[in-house]
């Protein structure tokens, strides 16, 4: 699997001080504007910091990132998908199901897709919701109390999604 590149450049929005700039504070480091002033972060991918832009492509769990809200598959385990919250990446869902993380080439790029079974951690947002099971694609899972637990069989066949509706075919 192929990390998914974050590298960006970040805008300027939320910058406090005149003195607060995005510029590469280094050949591995940037430095963004928060709310609360400059931060600089870590750009460890191969790229580096160049023109404004921090290559983030190989970072994993609790390493910088530039984008907050983004979200990323986790390059060391493709099981994950972590999320950029205060340029921090942390843990968002579990991906257990046979394509794991992956980006997903039939829609825009860099969107994530997440293979997701009976086990896997749901984030918050997901709470109540239902999804298809991606190992066998005939059960319903359902998000409950953080993890996504059986709902029901799709007795007549498979479970899929079909504009935001699950359907058992």
């Amino acid at each position: 699997m192929r990390p998914l590149a974050l590298a960006a450049a970040v805008a300027l929005a939320g910058c406090s001080g005149s003195d607060c700039k995005v510029a590469c504070a280094s050949g591995t480091t940037l430095t963004v504007c928060t709310t609360a002033g400059a931060k600089t972060i870590s750009c460890k991918g191969p790229m580096g910091c160049s023109a404004g832009v921090c290559d983030t492509s190989t970072a994993t769990l609790g390493d910088d990132c530039d984008v907050n809200g983004a979200l990323r598959c986790d390059p060391d385990t493709a099981q994950q998908v972590l999320l950029c919250e205060q340029y921090k990446l942390s843990k968002y869902r579990t991906c257990s199901g046979p394509r794991t993380c992956y980006t997903d080439p039939s829609f825009d790029a860099g969107t994530i897709g997440c293979d997701f079974t009976s086990g896997d951690v749901c984030p918050a947002s997901y709470e109540g919701h239902y999804a298809c099971d991606s190992v066998d694609h005939t059960e319903v899972l359902r998000c409950t109390d953080g993890g996504a637990v059986y709902y029901e069989q799709c007795m007549s066949g498979t479970c899929q999604q079909d504009g935001g509706v699950l359907v058992c075919q």
